[in-house]
C-alpha cells in the first residue's frame, strides 16, 4: 500500500487482488500417498487410490502450493524474497507480490498487473477480486482477510473489518447505553478492581466462549496498536481463564465501545529516499 501511494508524474500504480481456486489441489504430489475411495468410485474390494496431486488436509499440501506457485512466479521474472519466501519482486517490471495462502496481492502498473493476471490464469484457476486505482473502471474498495481497504482521493487508507468489534460486543451485550471506559483495559488495576473470586477458574462453554472473545480480540490487534497489550495480557488467561480474564476483556471492550475504528492512511507521497526506523534502546 506504501508503495501504491508513492505517485509518479508519468503513471501511477494500482493494487490487483487475485484469489487462487482450488490452491493446494494444483501441485502435483510426487510421493507415494495413497487414500481409501470414496463410496461413490465403486472400486473393487481391498482397492485404494494413489494421489496424482494433493488434496487438502495433507500436511506437505501447503507447501507444495507453496513451491508450485513460487516457481510459476520465478520464471515470470519475480524474485523471491529471502527473509520471507511468500514475497516476490519483479525489478524490471517495478511489481511486487505478497502472497497469503491462496490470496495475491499485487502492487505495479496497470498494463503489467493485467498481463501477469492473464499469465496466471493459464497456471490455475483464479479469480481477480479488485484492481484499486485512479481510473472510472478500477475498484474503489474491497474487503480482504478481514480488512477493509480503500482507494481514496487522498490516498489508500485500510482497517479492520468492523464486524469484529461488533461480535466482540455483542457477546458481552454491550450496546450505546453501556459504560464507556477511557482507559486501553491494561493492567494498572486498583485494590478496588480487584474482587475475591478473580482467581476462581472457569470451565466448559464458559472458557469456551472466553476463547473465542480472546482470538477475535487478538485478530483485531494486529491492525489495533492501542489494544495490542491489554489483548497479549488477556490471550495469556486462553489455558485456563478465570472469573478476572472476563473482567479483562469487559474492561477491554468497554474501552473499545468507545472509540469506533483505527484507519491507516497512506497518503500520496512521492519517492521515498530514508528509511527512518525506530528501536528500543537494547
Amino acid at each position: 500500500m506504501s508503495k501504491a501511494a508513492t505517485r509518479r508524474q508519468d503513471n501511477t500504480k494500482k493494487l490487483m487482488f487475485i484469489d487462487a481456486k482450488k490452491a493446494h489441489i494444483n501441485p502435483e504430489c510426487k510421493d507415494k500417498v495413497y487414500i481409501k475411495l470414496p463410496e461413490e468410485c465403486r472400486s473393487e474390494m481391498g482397492k485404494c487410490g494413489r494421489l496424482k496431486h494433493w488434496l487438502y488436509g495433507f500436511r506437505p499440501a501447503a507447501q507444495a502450493w507453496e513451491n508450485f506457485y513460487a516457481e510459476k512466479l520465478e520464471k515470470f521474472g519475480f524474485k523471491r524474497g529471502v527473509a520471507s519466501p511468500v514475497i516476490f519482486r519483479h525489478e524490471e517490471k517495478d511489481m511486487d507480490c505478497v502472497v497469503h495462502g491462496d490470496d495475491f496481492t499485487v502492487c505495479g502498473f496497470d498494463a503489467d498487473l493485467l498481463l501477469l493476471a492473464e499469465e496466471m490464469a493459464k497456471w490455475f484457476e483464479i479469480k481477480v477480486r479488485a484492481i484499486l486505482g485512479d481510473d472510472d473502471k478500477d475498484d474503489k474498495e474491497i474487503t480482504l482477510l478481514g480488512r477493509i481497504i480503500r482507494w481514496k482521493d487522498w490516498g489508500i487508507e485500510y482497517q479492520a473489518d468492523p464486524k469484529h468489534r461488533e461480535l466482540v460486543l455483542h457477546k458481552l451485550g454491550f450496546n450505546e447505553k453501556t459504560k464507556v471506559l477511557t482507559g486501553n483495559g491494561e493492567k494498572n488495576k486498583v485494590e478496588k478492581d480487584i474482587e475475591e473470586d478473580d482467581d476462581l477458574e472457569v470451565y466448559g462453554e464458559e472458557a469456551t466462549s472466553f476463547r473465542a472473545i480472546a482470538a477475535r480480540l487478538n485478530f483485531l490487534a494486529m491492525d489495533s496498536p492501542d489494544i495490542m497489550y491489554p489483548t497479549k495480557e488477556i490471550c495469556r488467561e486462553m489455558a485456563k481463564p478465570k472469573r478476572g480474564s472476563w473482567r479483562a476483556i469487559k474492561r477491554l471492550a468497554r474501552y473499545m465501545l468507545g472509540r469506533k475504528a483505527v484507519v491507516w492512511h497512506y497518503e500520496w507521497q512521492s519517492d521515498q529516499e530514508v528509511l527512518k526506523v525506530y528501536a528500543d534502546s537494547d
